[in-house]
């Protein structure tokens, strides 16, 4: 009888002990778990904050900036606006730009005075700043476009199409004058099926197709701009470079100085290229320039396959010292391709 008291006593203190142990455990977990969510909790509002102060800083360079450039000037810029706003205490007025984030206030001063209104919706911004004589003016463009800028590198005689994707993300609708300001004569264009507006309804897309082109005689590089309007002006720089194109037939190199000895046979290799869709079965190839025949030869006559290239060797063989010029050139299917050529032989 005294043993199972004994065990009913050992029982009953194990039991508590465990029950004392697990609360101790819940405890526990339930603190690690309010420290993790305290930590989660702070870590997103320091991320937004950030994003707050980057916005103020940003908008308070920027307008500055535009004012001493002086009344007329116009700036874009992009910034993200932070979620968890307190637009009752947030405002852009006077000399200062306040965004309450988190229940944190943001500050940042300026030297003019600003006219403009936050955005009520966070994300993406393009925001316009305009300068006029006594103050500048703040504007966020409920509009989402991508890409940002263009730029195409197009052979002579060639075009190609862009799209630009314009999204209006808010809950209005959005409109636009879309415009093409690229002033290059009829060497390169830029050109639109888009009308002069572009009307975007409440979460609505839509792609705008720029075709770019290079006339057959355009070379160098075209700057220009795309631009859509409304209470301010988006721009989406365009740059275009043209080149001339590749022959359809070539030798490389096109050019070359060449040292040898004399009485001692010297095999150069060249490559012809073929630089077009189409195959060259056959080709003929000619040395020519005065001395310069009698020291070197090529057997090539070998077809070209579409965009590729073969090899072509030359042998050299002078029996005297001196300076011999000279010119290697190869026919094939009506065209001809040149390497100009300089042997220097010693010895």
């Amino acid at each position: 009888m005294r043993i199972e008291k004994i065990k009913d006593k050992v029982f009953a203190q194990a039991s508590v002990e465990t029950i004392v142990l697990l609360a101790i455990g819940l405890i526990i977990t339930a603190a690690f778990s309010a420290l993790v969510i305290e930590q989660i909790n702070s870590s997103y509002a320091q991320e937004q904050q950030k994003f707050g102060l980057q916005a103020i800083n940003t908008l308070a360079s920027e307008a500055n900036d535009a004012y001493f450039l002086g009344a007329g000037t116009i700036k874009t810029v992009l910034i993200t606006m932070p979620s968890a706003v307190d637009m009752n205490r947030s405002y852009i007025s006077g000399r200062e730009i306040a965004l309450n984030v988190m229940g944190t206030d943001l500050f940042a001063l300026t030297k003019v005075e600003l006219r403009g209104q936050w955005p009520n919706e966070d994300g993406s911004y393009l925001v316009v700043i305009t300068a006029y004589d006594e103050y500048v003016s703040i504007s966020f463009q409920s509009i989402t476009i991508y890409p940002t800028r263009i730029s195409e590198t197009l052979s002579q005689g060639t075009s190609k199409t862009d799209f630009i994707e314009v999204a209006n993300p808010l809950s209005v609708d959005a409109n636009y004058a879309f415009t093409i300001d690229f002033n290059s004569s009829t060497k390169a264009t830029v050109t639109s099926t888009q009308g002069p507006f572009v009307e975007l309804a409440s979460n609505e897309s839509a792609q705008i197709p720029i075709t770019l082109t290079c006339a057959s005689d355009a070379a160098g590089t075209y700057i220009g701009k795309i631009i859509l309007s409304s209470e301010g002006v988006i721009s989406i720089p365009v740059t275009l470079l043209c080149l001339s194109p590749q022959p359809k037939l070539a030798i490389y190199p096109t050019t070359v100085v060449i040292p040898a000895v004399r009485r001692v046979i010297l095999v150069e290799e060249f490559f012809v290229c073929n630089n077009t869709s189409t195959d060259f079965n056959s080709s003929k190839s000619n040395i020519s320039g005065g001395n310069f025949a009698s020291i070197a030869f090529t057997s090539f006559s070998s077809s070209i396959p579409a965009n590729s290239c073969v090899d072509l060797n030359l042998t050299i063989n002078a029996k005297n010292a001196g300076t011999y010029p000279g010119e290697l050139t190869v026919t094939s299917s009506g065209l001809s391709a040149k390497s100009n050529i300089t042997v220097l032989v010693s010895g």
